[in-house]
């Protein structure tokens, strides 16, 4: 019934980078990413009513990334000097979006939020036999 909001799960690559991702979006944060989309679709919105679709679609990514990154570790996170690069709302829009561990991360994010399905009551019963009327 309720999300753990400190629950996490890392995306890893093979360059021994990890980005941590929430396990699943609370409430609070699918409002904020329907609200950040809602108003970035009415930002390209032109007179016509029509909105350009390819500019949704890659703000609805950076949008999901920075709303459910909550963490990051590993060599591709570190500056030149050596410090630790802070996983900030900043940084999370610089992420390379051809770098395939940021692709990984939002199949994950995706799949992590996908809507169960709703038991289909016309489908057969699991044992194969059709409901009563079927």
């Amino acid at each position: 019934m309720f999300i753990d909001r400190n629950a996490r799960v890392g995306v890893s690559d093979e360059q021994g980078n990890v980005i941590y991702v929430r396990e699943k979006m609370d409430v609070k944060t699918k409002g904020l990413v329907s609200d950040a989309l809602a108003s970035l679709s009415s930002d390209v919105m032109d007179g016509s009513g029509e909105g350009d679709i390819a500019l949704r679609l890659g703000s609805h990514n950076c949008v999901l990334l920075v709303h459910n990154i909550v963490a990051w570790e590993g060599p591709a996170f570190v500056d030149a000097r050596g410090r630790a690069i802070p996983c900030t709302r900043e940084w999370i829009e610089r992420l390379d979006p051809d770098e395939p561990l940021v692709d990984k991360v939002l199949g994950e994010i995706n799949t992590r939020n996908v809507r169960p399905e709703s038991p289909d009551p016309n489908s057969p019963t699991p044992g194969g036999s059709m409901n009563a009327g079927g």
